[in-house]
């Protein structure tokens, strides 16, 4: 279940989302409420949300600054903006910023849930994507002992370049540079 925050100074826009919105049939769980863009950023911080939905005009901070210091502290996060402002400048900000949607108010529960559904799929992408990662930085650092003794035995074989032996070494964090060397071989 990915943690999601709403912001928005009109708490008619808040609750009404809140009771027409099964956010958990989505795989949303509601983890904080914002009436402004200050008080969503220490929420931000606190909850650490997977997606911001936030208004773009809000006193204290309004929402584009306040998601511009989100993705600093938080930078895997998603955002989707609702605004009454068909400006866009304020829609290049947005997308500046990488936001999955930008919503006009008054939205439609359809239009919403739809924005709602693309953002769970990509963070399910984004997910998967991590885990991929981490699977293949796990193989790796498994496999560093064999492919630093391969390394090793090619270049007392001779079998690598010492430019290659270089780059190797150091992509492997295998120190090869000394002020001495000693050497044993056996048979």
């Amino acid at each position: 279940m990915y943690k999601l925050l709403l912001a928005d100074d009109e708490s008619d826009i808040r609750e009404g989302l809140m009771e027409v919105v099964d956010f958990e049939k989505y795989g949303f769980a509601v983890v904080g409420q914002a009436a402004n863009g200050l008080e969503a950023l220490q929420l931000c911080e606190k909850e650490k949300p997977d997606l911001i939905i936030s208004d773009i005009r809000m006193p204290l901070m309004d929402g584009l600054t306040m998601l511009e210091k989100a993705r600093e502290a938080l930078p895997t996060a998603r955002f989707i903006i609702l605004s009454g402002y068909d400006d866009f400048e304020f829609a290049r900000q947005a997308m500046a910023l990488n936001c999955l949607s930008y919503l006009l108010k008054p939205i439609s529960s359809a239009e919403f849930i739809d924005a709602l559904a693309d953002a769970r799929k990509k963070l399910d992408e984004e997910m998967a994507q991590r885990r991929d990662l981490i699977t293949l930085r796990r193989h790796f650092d498994d496999s560093l002992p064999l492919l630093r003794a391969t390394l090793l035995g090619s270049l007392l074989n001779g079998g690598v370049s010492a430019q290659r032996a270089m780059e190797a070494a150091q992509h492997y964090n295998l120190p090869l540079r000394a002020d001495a060397y000693m050497l044993a071989l056996l048979r």
